[in-house]
């Protein structure tokens, strides 16, 4: 049975793991993946993780685990130019193989900035795992700080 209420996950940068532990909180509940949820920018991240049914646990563990393989201690800007990579490695690493067709069931919407007019796409469907990670990074992206660049493109579900 589908829910009468939806979630939008807001872009929130590191309180990206707060809303892990929300959606923790909620799947104690009910099933996530069957919520309607709408993200933007690292909400986009959430809405992608709720959607495919990967348990916050795991996200965040995997998370914890890529970041202490970068020796953040030691780099002069820390995650400056490698959090990019970083978070796509996670997406991949966490979101299922037919993460595409689940987060195509009508119910998941990726909000995405689009230039020069700075106007709101709404991205409901995806055709691959690759179309998803490229839409929730293109939702996610911060200029200059996950990878040096100013914007980046996305044509998943906007072809």
């Amino acid at each position: 049975m589908r829910p009468n209420f939806s979630i939008s996950w807001p872009g929130c940068g590191v309180m990206v793991f707060w809303q892990l532990g929300v959606l923790k909180g909620l799947a104690k509940h009910l099933e996530t993946s069957r919520v309607p949820m709408l993200g933007s920018s690292s909400g986009a991240l959430v809405t992608a993780m709720a959607a495919c049914g990967v348990p916050s646990e795991h996200a965040v563990d995997e998370m914890v685990r890529l970041l202490s393989q970068e020796g953040l201690r030691h780099r002069r800007f820390g995650l400056v130019g490698i959090l990019g990579d970083i978070t796509r490695t996670w997406l991949d690493n966490c979101l299922p193989s037919d993460a595409g067709p689940r987060m195509s069931r009508g119910r998941t919407t990726v909000l995405l900035t689009r230039l020069p007019l700075l106007t709101t796409h709404h991205i409901t469907a995806f055709e691959s795992k690759q179309d998803v990670l490229d839409v929730v990074m293109a939702s996610a992206h911060l200029p200059l700080l996950l990878d040096g660049r100013w914007w980046v493109c996305a044509l998943g579900g906007m072809k």
